[in-house]
């Protein structure tokens, strides 16, 4: 699993726990993934980075849109 019991409950990271997710899936991560990281759905991804809490970043091609893990990581600090 991604996150530790504690952090899934109090939505708070550890140090080791953030680092080992940056190890495990980068910088930048797709909706999906960054979806799987924080345990919830594509959409709820979506609908955050239309309300401006997240940003998407283009990779390469236009077509390959990106989100900061750290971005992700730091939202469900803030929502917890």
């Amino acid at each position: 699993t991604v996150m530790t019991t504690a952090s899934t409950i109090t939505g708070v990271f550890t140090d080791a726990e953030r680092q080992a997710i940056l190890d495990e899936y980068g910088p930048l991560v797709t909706r999906r993934v960054a979806a799987k990281i924080i345990g919830s759905s594509e959409r709820t991804i979506g609908r955050q980075v239309d309300a401006g809490r997240l940003k998407m970043y283009k990779v390469g091609c236009a077509r390959s849109l990106r989100v900061r893990t750290t971005d992700v990581l730091d939202l469900v600090e803030r929502v917890a």
